[in-house]
């Protein structure tokens, strides 16, 4: 039927193909213009750099690089006209638009010529009709993962009419001309420009690279981003810390930010480390800055009882306990600005530490294991054996004296053929290092997980199996409900450490004399070789133990009730335990000549328990709204916070045997030595203002009352706050006409905050138990005489600095001026003896002062075929002043350690003038004129610490291969003892010298073996005269991280790399001791930082 009744219509079949080639042809054709007139158009760049030129003169420079003809009428463009242009590299029409900014001037492209003619003033029915066309324009502003932006930037192009978003990224602006420009920009994306309708609908836009744009800042109770920050505050992110094999998180942020000082005080596993951040602000009390780990104050100060032996004498990190591998930021906060917000716990700076959260999307596994070893990179010069006997008989000759029954070096009780490597034994060890992280993440829009644990170990270069371990777990659980007004938020770490360490630091018996005996006798058991010495390993047979579990857990939640409101709370937790045990069992002890009951009373076991919970609660509301073109927000807060620490310390003795040690109640005596209950009550109001106009001008208001259980009735409360403002002069229209820079920042801020960390209960009187009784009775006496009137110290700090971007970001400069000063000082202020006291603790008017300058320059310089090169340098100029203290002469302690005028770092020492050519014994300057060299008169201060210290970072990637390298470097001054002990005496065993000795120049007195003759006088003033300053400048290899990533076309895995990383490869120092790092006034070395190698795997699922 369709046959029969369709009729065929069209064109014939022998037309179809003609016109069909036609169709192509034209097509070609076509195409093949657009693309020459595209290729004419924008393969043009020009570059063109004329200030206050004739516009005539600039137009020319145009045609003769673009190669087009201008054509202008006469009266368009006068000889009058004057322009000022700086390009790079632009097209033509961005050339053109530049060179007619502000003139009232239009040009058009036709083909190769270029016409321009003046600008034409619409007439009065236009814009009547305009009028009546203008719309009202709606949207909404989306991130990349369609989360609203709050504050984006919504601007008709070209004109100053311009609205935010709200709190979910939507906007209204009114009156807008329908198909104008509008200009969308936010805060680290790329603005996006887009033409009116009255229904943007979303508006979604991209990241972008600036850093200065794209970096948010975590300020503790607020967030921000680097462009509106008006504070200072540096970031460590999680891959610097990965790079690194350690062990506490200190080590991981060492060199990284500017201003803030970490020291390494010994080269053994989970010790303490010295942390100062922008110096010292307090005399007599704490100067640790005030951590904070997910939202929960994190207790920095060691639980190490002083009725236990230390382990490797030195106390324990507490940062030991966190696991770097669970670790996604760290920021620290330093000026008012960013620290007065934190009220009396912010004096000395403030440090957040941020864990990881899950992802989004389908679960991962992670996993990254690595193993290594580690050494000691340095040793010093002793003297070999034939060298060391040859000085001791010289300085018997010098004494006209013989050996006696105690020189066992010398009277034939020890080989005289004997050497021994003393370094090499006791610190010449391997430490094993091992650790293994595997953690699960994933989840949707709305829910986010993430479980991880890991393991790690490390050895001692000591002998004998000595360790430090942790084994760690995390979790974080977040969920956020569909309209987004309700989100929770989880987080918990726990940790549990172990370490087996001796009693002390091995590298204090490196100067034992080289002959004596061996530290095993042929049986295996410890050679006490019949009381002739002391072997160093008994602290090694000695069992001393601690272990420590840490849990660290916080909740918060927020509801939105309405647009722009927030409400917050927080609460966490934090629990510490912490044992410590220290044996001395049958082996650790010479037996011989003891009868069983004094043996028996031989075996003792210190123990100590610590008890650590913190409680706190931080209830919030914050409201965010657009105000007169600019952002408006406002944050009102309080805390509470609750801290108890007990702890229990027992001694115990009188055991039948060593199988019986950890059972007290087999023991014949057992005795409380201390039990300490402290409870700290910290109560606070806090609150902010800040606000942003046009992201250009930037205020910033913060404010808090602190209560303290510190402090007696009526001083409890201090109030502290800052002010804190910016402006972004890169934003301004000068600013553009110098194109090398893309962005630019001054800040400033001026504030108070308090320090509460002095000894709890010093405003009262207290009583200390005593060990005998009266009467029968349990007695005690009076410690602590009361003052309930002393009040907070105050650091004012004050700071202005620069952040200033060049080349689109690609190389970013941050300086930085501050000046610290701590009033109202908390100190021992000294009383008479008759009142039964030395001291009180009371306010003085002492001012401190801690100021410098720091600065940071990043470089971005990428390369094309792969190859990308990050680099950045930090310097730090810090100074430190006392700059007054009433009445220091009678301060006692601390007038032998500080001088009015002069820095906090100094040391009183004699100065040493050479040697006496007719004695040849030292000679040092007598002040006094008295004829002795003993009096305070005869003292010279000298500086010691730092003059500057900096690290530089870089970060190199080619393809698939990745190198990290960080250097840090500092110049200083620090202290050695030149001679150990006096130079010929056995010394109670420990009498080596370094080889200088033999050196005349570097030791021009006679040699001595008698503490009562004038050399060894001579000699004691010498090692406390200004000869034992010593330039302790270095530059260190700190970290070398060398990773190559498998192929992503791997389908078994996600993400994969192999790496090699090594921590302290090389050292460049004058200095003679260990370890320039750790260099002070100290007579005994200490195991320096180790060098470690590891070689890892990571790959994700």
């Amino acid at each position: 039927m369709y046959k029969n009744y369709t009729k065929k219509s069209g064109i014939p079949k022998r037309l179809y193909h003609k016109i069909l080639l036609i169709m192509r042809l034209t097509t070609v054709i076509l195409i093949a213009s657009l693309m020459q007139v595209s290729a004419a158009t924008f393969g043009q760049r020009i570059t063109i750099n004329q200030q206050n030129a004739p516009l005539s003169s600039v137009l020319k420079e145009i045609r003769k690089q673009s190669g087009y003809d201008i054509y202008a009428d006469s009266k368009v463009i006068s000889k009058d006209q004057k322009v000022s242009v700086a390009l790079s590299d632009v097209s033509l029409e961005e050339a053109l638009t530049a060179t007619f900014k502000n003139l009232n001037i239009t040009y058009k492209i036709d083909g190769k010529i270029i016409s321009i003619k003046r600008k034409e003033n619409p007439s009065f029915f236009e814009n009547l009709v305009a009028r009546f066309q203008e719309i009202d324009v709606s949207g909404k502003v989306v991130d990349e993962t369609g989360k609203g932006l709050a504050g984006a930037n919504v601007k008709v192009k070209g004109t100053n009419k311009v609205t935010t978003s709200n709190q979910d990224g939507e906007f209204l602006l009114q009156k807008v001309e329908e198909n104008t420009v509008l200009e969308i920009s936010y805060l680290g994306y790329v603005t996006k420009e887009i033409k009116s309708s009255k229904n943007l609908g979303i508006i979604r836009l991209d990241v972008a690279t600036s850093d200065l744009e794209e970096v948010t800042i975590n300020k503790g109770y607020y967030t921000t981003t680097k462009e509106l920050n008006t504070g200072n505050v540096s970031e460590v992110k999680s891959d610097a810390i990965a790079r690194q094999p350690i062990t506490d998180i200190l080590s991981a942020i060492q060199g990284n930010v500017p201003g803030l000082f970490i020291q390494q005080n010994s080269g053994v596993g989970g010790r303490e480390f010295t942390v100062r951040l922008r110096g010292q602000n307090s005399l007599g009390n704490g100067n640790e800055p005030l951590y904070i780990v997910d939202g929960v104050p994190f207790n920095s100060t060691p639980l190490n009882s002083t009725r236990v032996t230390v382990g490797a004498s030195s106390v324990s990190s507490p940062f030991a306990a966190i696991n770097p591998a669970d670790i996604e930021s760290i920021q620290v906060l330093k000026d008012a600005d960013a620290t007065a917000i934190y009220g009396s716990r912010g004096a000395n700076g403030v440090i957040i530490i941020n864990t990881k959260r899950g992802q989004s999307g389908s679960t991962t596994v992670d996993v990254n294991v690595y193993s290594g070893v580690g050494n000691v990179t340095r040793t010093r010069p002793l003297l070999n054996t034939q060298e060391y006997l040859g000085i001791r008989r010289e300085a018997f000759k010098n004494d006209n004296a013989t050996p006696g029954p105690s020189d066992y070096d010398l009277n034939g009780t020890f080989a005289l053929d004997k050497y021994t490597d003393w370094q090499e034994l006791l610190i010449g060890g391997t430490a094993k290092v091992n650790d293994a992280q595997l953690a699960f993440s994933g989840g949707s829009q709305q829910t986010s997980f993430r479980f991880a644990g890991g393991f790690h170990k490390e050895g001692t270069v000591f002998p004998g199996d000595f360790y430090t371990q942790r084994a760690s777990g995390s979790a974080a659980f977040a969920h956020t409900s569909k309209n987004n007004r309700l989100k929770l938020d989880f987080s918990g770490l726990y940790a549990n450490n172990i370490s087996r360490l001796p009693g002390t630091d091995l590298a204090r018996f490196i100067f034992l004399a080289p002959n004596s005996p061996d530290v095993y006798t042929e049986s295996g058991g410890l050679n006490f070789a019949n009381y002739t010495w002391v072997n160093p390993l008994i602290t090694a047979v000695e069992q001393n133990r601690e272990a420590s579990s840490n849990l660290n857990t916080n909740a918060k939640l927020s509801f939105q009730p309405v647009k722009g409101l927030f409400f917050k709370t927080g609460l966490g937790f934090n629990s510490v335990k912490f044992d410590q045990t220290h044996k001395q069992p049958t082996p650790s002890f010479n037996t011989e000549g003891f009868t069983v009951e004094q043996i028996r009373l031989k075996r003792t076991y210190n123990l100590s328990t610590s008890n650590l919970q913190t409680y706190v609660l931080e209830p919030q509301l914050s409201y965010t709204t657009n105000i007169k073109g600019g952002m408006f927000d406002a944050i009102l807060g309080g805390t509470y916070q609750e801290t108890t620490n007990s702890r229990l310390s027992q001694n115990a003795s009188g055991f039948a045997n060593d199988e019986v040690m950890n059972n007290l109640l087999v023991a014949t005596a057992v005795s409380i030595t201390e039990n300490p209950i402290i409870k700290y009550r910290y109560n606070a109001i806090y609150g902010r203002i800040g606000y942003s106009y046009q992201q250009k001008y930037v205020i910033n208001l913060t404010g808090r009352r602190d209560g303290s259980s510190r402090f007696g009735p009526g001083k409890q409360f201090g109030n502290f706050g800052a002010v804190g403002a910016a402006w972004l002069f890169g934003k301004e229209d000068f600013f553009k006409n110098f194109p090398i820079l893309s962005s630019g920042k001054l800040r400033a801020s001026f504030g108070t905050t308090g320090n509460d960390k002095l000894v709890d209960y010093q405003y009262l009187s207290t009583y200390t138990g005593y060990a005998f009784t009266y009467q029968g009775n349990p007695s005690q006496f009076p410690s602590q005489l009361t003052n309930p009137y002393f009040a907070w110290e105050r650091v004012n700090k004050l700071e202005v600095g620069m952040d200033v971007g060049m080349m689109d970001e690609q190389i970013n400069i941050t300086a930085s001026w501050y000046r610290n000063r701590t009033i109202n000082q908390l100190v021992g202020y000294s009383l008479s003896e008759v009142t039964g006291f030395k001291s009180i603790q009371a306010n003085l008017p002492a001012v401190l002062q801690n100021s410098g300058v720091e600065m940071e320059v990043s470089f971005d310089l990428q390369k094309k075929r792969g190859l990308n090169w990050n680099t950045s340098l930090n310097l730090t100029f810090p100074r430190s002043k006392l700059v007054a203290y009433p009445n220091l002469a009678g301060s006692g302690t601390y007038a032998n350690r500080y001088e009015v005028g002069m820095p906090l770092e100094i040391r009183k020492l004699y100065r040493y003038t050479g040697v006496d050519p007719n004695t040849k014994l030292f000679t040092f300057e007598d002040v006094n004129k008295d004829g002795l060299i003993s009096s305070p008169q005869d003292l010279r201060i000298s500086k010691i610490g730092q003059d500057f210290y900096g690290a530089w970072n870089n970060n190199v990637t080619y393809k698939r291969l990745q190198l990290d390298v960080v250097v840090t470097f500092a110049k200083q001054t620090g202290a050695i003892t030149p001679f150990n002990n006096l130079p010929g005496a056995y010394g109670g065993g420990t009498g080596n010298q370094l080889k200088s000795i033999l050196n005349g120049e570097d030791y021009p007195q006679s040699y001595s073996q008698n503490f009562t003759t004038p050399i060894a006088n001579q000699m004691l003033l010498y090692r406390f005269s200004d000869s034992q300053l010593a330039d302790a400048s270095y530059l260190r290899l700190r970290n070398v991280s060398l990773s190559w990533k498998f192929s992503e076309d791997w389908k078994f895995m996600r993400l994969g790399k192999v790496f090699i990383q090594c921590q302290n490869l090389l050292t460049i120092t004058n200095f003679q001791g260990l370890d320039p790092e750790t260099s002070r006034i100290a007579y005994q070395d200490v195991v320096p930082p180790l060098r470690v190698a590891t070689l890892g795997l990571q790959f994700m699922l």
